[in-house]
């Protein structure tokens, strides 16, 4: 009997040392570990069933100026399964990623060249809830540098999140996420995509960074709403000596659901179907 309850405490050890990420070192650790109280913790961010959210990008233009027209969504994530329904409401377009397979309708040709809906369905998604993510099974937590980001004297921890074979996807070939030494919260993070995985012969974009200018606390969790986005290490500057941002993001009406919304995974006639060209990550 009490060699079936040891082997029973060995499994489940196992299996909760297996669903941790991998840290460089104890030093990393000690920082996610305040990151995620910052945030608000990860328990109650885990037990909900799906994630709701709504996003305006705005690009600027080559002269400076923002679009008089962003790009407006409403998204939901199945957190399990990362299932996505993002509704595009001044189109009355939807794109849904359902699987291995994404499909739209009314998205039009113009739109599809500015975002795929392959990149758009987790996008957002993966940026703002990296707090929470980094907790996942094949991630790999690097050791932390202090470095600076755009228009920010001030230093913050760096720390280079990666992906072992077992995590199957990110949307980036890496991020790294930049921690306040102070506050604990996550100020920025920064990325590159290979376009290879939605352009044949596409290039690997060069290093962005989204810095957070706001936050809100919601449901006992801290989610950023709103930040800028700029090309990292360029030397371009404005008049003031700034270095220019490239979009604003803005994101609103956070909500943690507790249930998901399965009608919305049918697929219609006439909707456009794609393989993802990834593979899924997961919560475990």
């Amino acid at each position: 009997m009490k060699r079936t309850i040891m082997l029973v405490i060995v499994a489940c050890t196992t299996t909760t040392l297996m669903a941790q990420p991998a840290y460089k070192s104890s030093a990393t650790k000690t920082i996610i570990e305040q990151m995620l109280e910052s945030h608000g913790g990860y328990d109650i961010w885990a037990e909900a069933e799906a994630i709701r959210f709504i996003k305006k990008a705005t690009p600027r233009l080559p002269n400076g100026q923002l679009t008089t027209k962003p790009w407006i969504t409403e998204e939901t994530v199945h957190i399990e399964s990362e299932r996505a329904i993002i509704e595009l409401p001044e189109d009355d377009g939807i794109i849904v990623k359902n699987g291995e397979e994404i499909w739209d309708i009314n998205i039009s040709a113009e739109k599809k060249k500015a975002v795929r809906p392959a990149m758009l369905s987790l996008m957002t998604y993966k940026f703002t809830n990296l707090p929470w993510l980094v907790q996942q099974k094949g991630v790999v937590l690097e050791d932390a540098k202090k470095v600076t980001i755009p228009n920010d004297t001030k230093e913050y921890y760096s720390i280079k999140v990666s992906f072992d074979e077992s995590f199957g996807y990110a949307i980036g070939d890496f991020y790294r996420i930049y921690i306040d030494q102070e506050s604990h919260l996550i100020k920025a993070v920064s990325f590159s995509i290979n376009m290879g995985k939605f352009i044949p012969g596409g290039p690997t974009t060069p290093e962005m960074i989204h810095v957070f200018n706001t936050y809100e606390t919601v449901s006992k969790l801290v989610f950023p709403t709103q930040y800028h986005t700029y090309q990292l290490n360029s030397d371009v500057r404005d008049s003031e000596g700034k270095q220019p941002f490239g979009a604003v993001h803005d994101i609103w009406a956070w909500e943690l659901l507790d249930s998901f919304d399965e009608a919305k995974m049918i697929k219609p006639s006439g909707a456009e179907s794609t393989k993802d060209v990834f593979t899924k990550g997961g919560r475990s």
